[in-house]
């Protein structure tokens, strides 16, 4: 039996009709609004100020709209919000701020910033109803219903940072994840230093003397390594089995405790004759064969300047057609940044045209994406779309909306072009699709 899911009842309510709760748990039960606004000054004054500073600069957050619950003469008292509140009664008067020690900083806030007449907030009937949207929010992940804060990982992948500890920690294990998938515990320790253990690692591979000893390098953000990938097999495994277990960050802080962890996997070590003058990229071991046949002279393949070859869009709109063709006489090792804004362009534009021609109702990208692709592939069993179905089931994956989102409205996060070649090819099979939808 289906069950209609509630839909919340929004409100426009001006500054001065919300009312502070006094039974807010950030302090101890307090009567008078005066009373309750020095004690979220008393109790945390400074953070007060960097949230006003926020707001002044950027706006209210849009994530985050107020709970309230109808009170006596047309008012509203606050159930979650309190702080952004306080905030926004302190800016509108930064009189109550008076006796504070912040009080000149509320004053030089509130004569940058226009406040709105009314802020947009969600109504409760009571306090019990309001309770569970509380417990969510505050009491931690309840075991996934509440609020989940990324790991080191995942803010590490949306910051989009270059360079740092953490980046190269992920270029490390995003490379030996895929070069090992068969070696169980080695995966194990990964997904526990993933999660737990990220930054730690990257501090150690970004030190240069480590890097030489153990056989690593770092190239546009590639991991490579001057042993071949059989032959490091034992040294990463060991690695990541003391870093998911009892090496933690206090342990190779500083170079002399790194000098001495590296005395630790001398036993580990790859066979010495095996070692490359240059170093290569760390891939998955080739598999034994029974009969191995020589293998043919290595040739250094050039990757392709421009991405979406040979994709013609006939059926919908020409100019979706016009900006794919300009977008295919791009370089890609030369404009990244550019061609990967353009490839969510024409993605997006292409779904939404889809989307105008069908006459459904449109949607979420995300969700835009995943009607067109249940139409293409019923089954969700074609190979040809896996990489769009592990984006939109992994929003940390190379492939996810959210990353091409990111390429678009992230300041931080600058485009590879090996992974704008790699985006282009796996969607290209979906825009063709797409083409034949309509």
């Amino acid at each position: 039996m289906r069950h209609n899911c509630p839909v919340p009842e929004y409100v426009g309510v001006g500054i001065a009709d919300l009312l502070l709760d006094g039974q807010n748990p950030r302090h101890a039960t307090v009567s008078g609004q005066r009373d309750i606004l020095a004690a979220l000054l008393r109790d945390g004054g400074n953070k007060l100020v960097n949230l006003a500073k926020d707001i002044a600069k950027y706006g209210l957050n849009p994530l985050a709209v107020p709970l309230v619950m109808k009170s006596s003469g047309g008012r509203y008292t606050v159930m979650e919000g309190n702080r952004r509140t306080a905030v926004l009664k302190l800016l509108l008067n930064p009189d109550l701020a008076a006796g504070h020690k912040v009080e000149q900083e509320f004053r030089k806030l509130a004569a940058t910033v226009a406040l709105p007449d009314e802020i947009q907030c969600t109504i409760v009937d009571s306090r019990e109803e309001a309770r569970h949207w509380l417990e969510l929010q505050h009491t931690g992940e309840r075991q996934g219903a509440g609020v989940v804060p990324w790991s080191a990982e995942q803010t590490q992948r949306f910051k989009g940072e270059r360079g740092n500890h953490a980046e190269r920690g992920l270029a490390f294990a995003d490379t030996v994840a895929s070069c090992y998938p068969d070696n169980k515990q080695l995966q194990t320790d990964l997904t526990a230093v993933r999660r737990d253990r990220i930054t730690t690692l990257g501090r150690l591979v970004s030190d240069p003397d480590v890097r030489k000893a153990l056989g690593f390098a770092f190239e546009d953000g590639r991991l490579l390594t001057h042993y071949p990938p059989a032959a490091m097999e034992r040294l990463i495994a060991r690695m990541l089995a003391d870093l998911a277990g009892p090496i933690t960050v206090t342990d190779l802080k500083v170079k002399r405790q790194r000098q001495e962890y590296l005395s630790k996997l001398a036993t580990d070590l790859p066979d010495r004759a095996l070692y490359r003058s240059g170093a290569e990229p760390l891939v998955r071991p080739p598999r034994p064969k029974e009969r191995p046949k020589p293998a043919p002279p290595r040739r250094t393949a050039t990757p392709p300047t421009r991405i979406f070859d040979g994709v013609n869009l006939a059926n919908l709109s020409p100019r979706i057609a016009a900006i794919l063709r300009e977008l295919q006489q791009l370089n890609v090792d030369q404009v990244p940044n550019a061609c990967a804004i353009l490839t969510r362009v024409v993605i997006e534009l292409a779904v939404s045209d889809v989307y105008d021609q069908k006459g459904w109702t449109h949607a979420q990208f995300r969700d835009a994406v995943k009607r067109c692709l249940t139409t293409i592939d019923p089954k969700q069993a074609s190979p040809e779309y896996q990489a769009v179905r592990t984006g939109l089931q992994d929003g940390t994956s190379m492939f996810a909306v959210r990353t091409m989102h990111q390429f678009v409205h992230n300041q931080h996060f600058h485009a590879v072009p090996m992974e704008v070649r790699s985006i282009a090819a796996n969607w290209a099979p979906f825009l063709i699709a797409l083409d034949s939808l309509v």
